[in-house]
């Protein structure tokens, strides 16, 4: 088994109702994610899942219980050190990819390492290009958002979340708005993620059909973690 990465303990998230008793929406949640693995937050719309996973991305604090990045206590830094964290540790791809619609696909990678700090030219060109190859879209660098299908799009939004070189990469239903094939191209692109650049990927979704490429899976529902299941080895066929 490889070392955790990120570890949640005793996680309560509950947010105040005015006039009534705080919701919970988050409830005790324990997890580990282990480094360089595709790790699968699975649940139903309203499960906590975009809740918890926007915790252990440091976007939001929990209520109660402590989470810690490469065994650092994370939870509780102040938020300086918390965006620092955001910044240069961690990469998000969310369901509406959001990519900036006056910018190419080539100029919205690049801006990621402009927010990252790389000043030197060259280097960030070098990234960009290399971050393209990856998502299988070299040739798609000069267009425009509006000129990419909903995949070309979301594969761009990878591209972005691992330009800086992030050692974890946060996914909140990066495959909600596409269709199967288009689905599995980008759980394809992040097992390649794992295996071939050492990055960690924490995914959330409901899509039954791409559990089997999880490393592990975790079902949560009604903010509580309920189900656990580990795969040892990648299943045959499970990423076409």
């Amino acid at each position: 088994m490889r070392s955790p990465i990120l570890s949640a303990r005793g996680i309560v998230r509950s947010f105040p109702l005015r006039g009534s008793q705080p919701i919970t929406v988050v409830q005790g949640v324990d997890l580990d994610v282990a480094a360089g693995s595709l790790t699968i937050l699975r649940g139903r719309s309203g499960s906590g899942k975009t809740t918890l996973l926007n915790i252990l991305g440091a976007l939001d604090r929990p209520t109660a219980g402590s989470v810690s990045f490469a065994e650092k206590t994370i939870h509780d830094l102040p938020e300086r050190e918390r965006e620092r964290l955001r910044r240069h540790e961690f990469g998000f791809v969310f369901q509406a990819v959001a990519l900036i619609p006056v910018m190419n696909a080539f100029e919205n990678v690049e801006y990621a390492l402009r927010m990252a700090g790389v000043r030197d030219q060259a280097e960030r060109r070098a990234r960009v290009d290399a971050c393209l190859q990856f998502v299988g879209l070299a040739d798609r660098g000069r267009h425009m958002p509006q000129e990419l299908s909903g995949g070309e799009q979301q594969r761009v939004a990878i591209a972005r979340a691992i330009a800086h070189r992030p050692r974890l990469i946060l996914a909140d239903e990066p495959t909600g708005e596409l269709d199967t094939r288009m689905s599995m191209q980008v759980v394809k692109i992040f097992k390649g993620l794992t295996r071939d650049e050492g990055i960690t990927v924490l995914m959330t979704t409901h899509n039954p059909d791409i559990m089997a490429a999880g490393d592990e899976v975790y079902e949560i529902e009604d903010g509580c973690i309920i189900g656990h299941q580990l795969h040892p080895a990648p299943l045959e066929g499970a990423v076409p």
